[in-house]
């Protein structure tokens, strides 16, 4: 049973998260990114340096509000991927 708490996480290629965000970035300070993405300044630049993937939801109010396409070479982890069972 999935919790419903859970993220879904977003893999992009290695740099390809960090563009990203940068083409995110390029009209709007971060402040105003991270509150379009729901999360505080210090989470959006962990993901702009790839230090954690970016949430689902997230991804998609920052290309919704952007007018942005959601990325296609990108892979949806499932809940828990990262716990070893």
């Amino acid at each position: 049973m999935l919790d419903a708490n859970i993220e879904l996480r977003i893999k992009f290629r290695n740099g390809e998260q960090k563009k990203f965000l940068e083409k995110a970035l390029s009209d709007i300070k971060l402040s105003e990114l991270a509150k379009i993405a729901g999360v505080c300044d210090r989470t959006l630049r962990d993901w702009r340096r790839e230090k954690y993937n970016i949430s689902f939801s997230s991804l998609e109010r920052i290309c919704g509000k952007l007018k942005i396409d959601l990325p296609c070479d990108v892979k949806i982890l499932p809940a828990y991927w990262s716990v070893e069972f």
